[in-house]
């Protein structure tokens, strides 16, 4: 079998190979000859998306695109609702744990195009028949440039334009506990787009300089420069794996030890961290925090931030550790 590879065109039958198991490949006939949304054989919560865009199902016309930030417009089958079983499933579909595999043509006198996986974002809970969803393609830094760009909906994006929002350096912005009106048919992108170890890297440390830089105009606001000036840059001066990034001060003088998490993503991105971080922050909670930098532009060096303490990191229950690996021994 050949291999599944993002960004190169297969037809029905060649997906079916992959995800249909030992069940039956008809033409044009049965639910893989023709229906758009299968369950793979080898995990029910799993997924295959066929997306044909334009595609008229009965009295439904398909109103589906990808935006230019990889967001997928996307309605399930017309029959069903929003208590579907189908449908429940993928309003709490888990991207960490399960998989759905999207596939899309223009029209369907061509093959589809494999872009990959998607997370669920939000659904609309007000239509059904069909229900109406919007998903992130995970890879889309991977995809986007293989795709033909009329595919990519030339959707309006709110860019500030005043002078002062395209300076370089970061504002301060709120973390999602703190942001009113969000609708509870949303549960915000929570997972990290599949960049290139390049690109995060560069996206890292462009996140630590303007927090670098950030704190120190703190300091010099307090009228503490002094201390602005004393600011290390630990993560490059010593290396990685100190638990920390940034050794900076409180306006008493006393240590702030600050991890910096980078996305180019909202502030309801989740992020990682490593044992070593979590142990750190356990035994420094009083002076420990996480600078949370997001809707980070690598190109002018904006974005925003917000501070989360490790006391609240630690102790509220608003934030929820969730392993991602295990380590594995052999018994002794």
């Amino acid at each position: 079998m050949e291999k599944l590879e993002l960004g190169m065109l297969y037809n029905r039958k060649q997906i079916h190979a992959f995800f249909g198991g030992n069940s039956t490949f008809t033409p044009g006939a049965g639910t893989w000859g023709l229906q758009g949304m299968l369950r793979t054989a080898d995990d029910r919560f799993s997924w295959v998306f066929f997306v044909t865009l334009g595609h008229k199902e009965g009295q439904h016309q398909f109103d589906e695109g990808i935006t230019e930030e990889g967001v997928l417009t996307w309605q399930s089958q017309p029959k069903l609702s929003l208590n579907s079983l189908d449908i429940q499933d993928l309003i709490h579909f888990d991207h960490d744990k399960h998989n759905i595999y999207l596939f899309l043509r223009k029209n369907k006198k061509v093959d589809y195009q494999y872009l990959g996986h998607l997370s669920y974002l939000i659904h609309d809970i007000s239509r059904e028949k069909p229900v109406y969803f919007e998903w992130q393609l995970l890879d889309w830094a991977l995809v986007k440039d293989a795709l033909n760009p009329s595919i990519i909906q030339n959707l309006p994006i709110n860019h500030t334009q005043d002078n002062e929002s395209r300076l370089p350096g970061l504002k301060s912005g709120q973390s999602p506990s703190q942001s009113k009106g969000r609708k509870q048919f949303s549960r915000k992108f929570s997972g990290n787009l599949n960049l290139d170890s390049s690109r995060q890297k560069l996206i890292g440390d462009i996140g630590e300089q303007l927090v670098v830089d950030f704190e120190k105009q703190r300091l010099v606001n307090e009228g503490l420069g002094h201390l602005a000036q004393q600011i290390e840059h630990s993560s490059k001066l010593i290396g990685d794996g100190l638990g920390y990034d940034i050794k900076s001060f409180n306006t008493d003088g006393t240590y702030r030890y600050i991890e910096v998490k980078t996305t180019t993503q909202s502030s309801s991105a989740c992020f990682y961290m490593s044992l070593n971080e979590l142990e750190f922050a356990k035994l420094h909670a009083s002076s420990y925090f996480i600078y949370r930098v997001y809707k980070l532009d690598e190109h002018t060096k904006t974005g925003l931030v917000f501070e989360i303490p490790g006391i609240q990191l630690l102790g509220n229950n608003l934030y929820h550790f969730e392993p991602t690996m295990f380590k594995v021994n052999l018994r002794s």
